[in-house]
């Protein structure tokens, strides 16, 4: 399949290597092994490595919320280095799952109001998480470019703005699965089940 698919191609690589780090540090006893999870057979490879790229990133966010020792906080800071690095091509994915979970969490609408309370909440967040330089910026791009509001937000975007995106939309997307509860897996096959439809339709 053309399109999206093809460039997350070289994201396998990565996944392997978060696999590796995670079952090392299981290993240890000092890190729990993020859970696995079965996608269906019929995805592309590429759209798989990149569910689970940012499924691991997740895994990582939540675990140091609920544990901020010493070897969480490592974990989550090589989850997002490694996503930063390569997961430029995740960035639909997570504006879809973005999507999603904002419609969930306010089926009555989204307004400006609404937008600032996510972006204060993850604010909080970040300051136990991460360096927040630049972060209310980032954060409102994601979500306005996932909100299609941004033109700085997608693909185009350049290496170093993609590791931004990526690593504020780990908040966002934390933030409104807390809020609306729904499983992070079932936001990914939603979020790919759009992306797959709206390239189908674009075909010829």
């Amino acid at each position: 399949m053309e399109g999206w698919w093809c460039g997350v191609e070289e994201i396998g690589a990565l996944i392997e290597r978060l696999r590796v780090l995670s079952e090392e540090l299981a290993e240890s006893g000092e890190l729990a092994d993020p859970p696995r999870r079965g996608w269906p057979a019929t995805w592309p490879a590429a759209a798989k490595n990149a569910a689970d790229l940012l499924l691991t990133g997740l895994w990582r966010v939540r675990q140091n919320a609920e544990d901020d020792s010493a070897a969480t906080a490592a974990a989550l800071g090589e989850a997002i280095t490694e996503l930063a690095k390569h997961g430029g091509p995740a960035l639909p994915l997570q504006a879809a799952m973005i999507r999603e979970l904002l419609e969930r969490a306010y089926p009555d609408g989204f307004t400006g109001k609404v937008v600032q309370e996510v972006l204060m909440r993850c604010v909080g967040a970040a300051s136990e998480l991460m360096d927040d330089e630049g972060l209310i910026e980032d954060l409102a791009l994601v979500v306005g470019g996932a909100l299609g509001m941004s033109e700085e937000f997608g693909e185009s975007a350049g290496p170093r703005a993609a590791a931004r995106f990526l690593r504020s939309g780990l908040l966002v997307l934390d933030d409104l699965l807390s809020r609306t509860g729904l499983d992070a897996g079932v936001a990914v096959e939603t979020a790919i089940g759009e992306i797959w439809r709206s390239e189908t339709m674009e075909m010829p």
